[in-house]
């Protein structure tokens, strides 16, 4: 008769940690600008239209503040009109934002 060997394993308890996910929080941002302009946040094209534009933009740590792109876009003529600035973001804060329309007459000036 043969017998098979046992073995015998020591296995430590497993325990698992979790980990907090940090808070988020958002900065707001209202755009008022001509209806057909295109708008980039960020660096990033919106979908969006109209004129006014609402985003709610996440914000990881609310004790800082970001700065943050924001350009437009305008066709005038056949000619790109482009107003950027760049804003700071802080939570719970709105930044607004106007971009007037381009006279064409006064630009060719």
């Amino acid at each position: 008769m043969s017998s098979r060997p046992t073995y015998t394993t020591n296995v430590a308890p497993v325990s698992y940690a979790v980990q907090a996910q940090p808070t988020v929080s958002y900065a707001y941002v209202v755009v008022r600008l001509p209806d057909d302009a295109v708008l980039y946040l960020g660096g990033n094209k919106t979908t969006t239209t109209g004129g006014l534009r609402k985003f709610k933009i996440p914000v990881t740590d609310s004790s800082r503040s970001y700065p943050y792109a924001i350009k437009a876009e305008l066709v005038r003529d056949g000619q790109v009109f482009i107003a950027s600035s760049t804003e700071t973001l802080v939570a719970g804060q709105t930044v607004s934002v106007k971009v007037n329309d381009v006279d064409v007459a006064v630009a060719a000036r």
